[in-house]
């Protein structure tokens, strides 16, 4: 029983390591996928408001 659960002790860790690393990498890559896709909506408003108000 104590060899079982050394064995299978750092196989859990390793795959409660995995998945946070996974969750980490997949909550990264969405926070940089979110702020590009706001950066170019705030550049392209910022363009847009600033066109008329620059016209005149």
């Amino acid at each position: 029983m104590v060899s079982q659960y050394g064995r299978s002790n750092p196989s859990e860790l390793r795959l409660s390591e995995a998945r946070h690393l996974r969750s980490i990498v997949g909550v990264v890559t969405f926070t940089l996928a979110s702020d590009r896709c706001f950066r170019n909506k705030t550049k392209v408003g910022k363009l847009q408001h600033r066109e008329p108000f620059s016209l005149p």
